[in-house]
């Protein structure tokens, strides 16, 4: 299961900080939820941000 892909927005951001507190302490976090996170791995990259449109150079002289 992808659970970023089930997720999105603040849903994932909240599944993304379960995850931190399950790394930190597995006990933190119910028995169903530390089973899940035990088969999942999140994506290394994470979530790309949105990016800039490029800029336009403009014809100094």
């Amino acid at each position: 299961v992808d659970l970023l892909r089930e997720f999105h927005g603040p849903n994932a951001a909240y599944i993304l900080e379960l995850y931190e507190k399950y790394l930190a302490d597995p006990n933190s976090v119910d028995a169903e939820t530390r089973a899940g996170f035990a088969r999942w791995t999140p994506p290394m990259d994470g979530p790309s941000p949105p990016q800039a449109p490029a800029a336009v150079a403009a014809d100094v002289g």
